[in-house]
């Protein structure tokens, strides 16, 4: 088997990526890394979803809806989940990935929640207020 055939192929394309500073600190400290997170992501591995996401990441591939997501989790050595989401469009342009804890994960229920606006607040300070290389990195588009 050649080394080509042997190395999982990338299914997508992830755009712009970000990762909240809890998600970041949660996988420093097991010693993982957001990038090999990321690369099981964009290979297909969705870690412990449900045959449903399964199924419904693959549509997402496939038709590249404006509303479909595609969604992996992933359980840390110490017992945190991290989820990473893609955000997969037709433009290009549009796509991008965050990284978090399943906590910080924000729901279609959650929007009619008044806590939502602190929430993106919080997330907009510690973005900026992090250095960039650590809180974004450059996707392919």
């Amino acid at each position: 088997m050649s080394d080509q055939q042997s190395k999982p192929q990338m299914r997508f394309a992830s755009g712009e990526i970000t990762c909240t500073a809890a998600a970041l600190a949660a996988i420093r400290e097991t010693g993982a890394t957001a990038l090999a997170l990321l690369c099981r992501h964009l290979t297909g591995d969705g870690g412990s979803i449900s045959e449903e996401q399964i199924a419904l990441n693959r549509q997402a591939i496939e038709t590249r809806s404006d509303l479909a997501d595609i969604v992996s989790r992933y359980r840390l050595a110490s017992g945190v989940e991290i989820v990473i989401t893609t955000t997969y469009p037709a433009t290009p342009s549009l796509r991008w990935t965050d990284i978090c804890l399943a906590e910080e994960v924000i729901t279609a229920d959650d929007e009619d929640d008044d806590s939502l606006d602190l929430l993106v607040e919080a997330a907009f300070i510690i973005t900026e207020e992090t250095e960039a290389p650590e809180m974004v990195l450059e996707g392919a588009g």
